[in-house]
């Protein structure tokens, strides 16, 4: 049987870890978009306008994970806020990639759907933590 203790002490890290994972990929986008993307792009992230829109979403996600990390340690409420915010965009992440008909790999679909989901889950199953 699972600590109640250990899990309670998890959780209550789930912000920070959500803004760490959020700043990290952002940063990735931003710096090296074709590399960062090409695990869900294949040979597309390499294409010029893709490249633009990587480092588009990478300053989103750059912009959230920094927000968050600043409201963990200083406002429950706009943390919530921010975790609910950054949760819509990965569910919206993930409704994308299931919708999408041409040109996303097979396996990009899939992770992105799936790590979009995840992280959806993950960020209103914490936020509904933190009312």
């Amino acid at each position: 049987m699972p600590n109640v203790s250990a899990i309670q002490a998890m959780s209550g890290r789930l912000p920070s870890v959500i803004a760490a994972g959020r700043t990290v990929l952002g940063i990735g986008l931003m710096a090296a978009p074709s590399l960062t993307a090409s695990t869900y792009l294949g040979e597309s992230a390499y294409r010029q306008d893709l490249r633009f829109m990587s480092r588009l979403f990478g300053g989103r996600d750059v912009a959230l994970g920094l927000a968050l990390a600043i409201a963990d340690k200083t406002s429950p409420k706009l943390r919530r806020d921010l975790l609910l915010i950054g949760a819509t965009c990965d569910a919206w992440d993930a409704i994308c990639a299931v919708r999408a008909r041409d040109g996303l790999p097979r396996q990009g679909k899939v992770l992105v759907a799936l790590t979009g989901m995840t992280w959806a889950v993950l960020g209103v199953a914490t936020a509904n933590r933190q009312a």
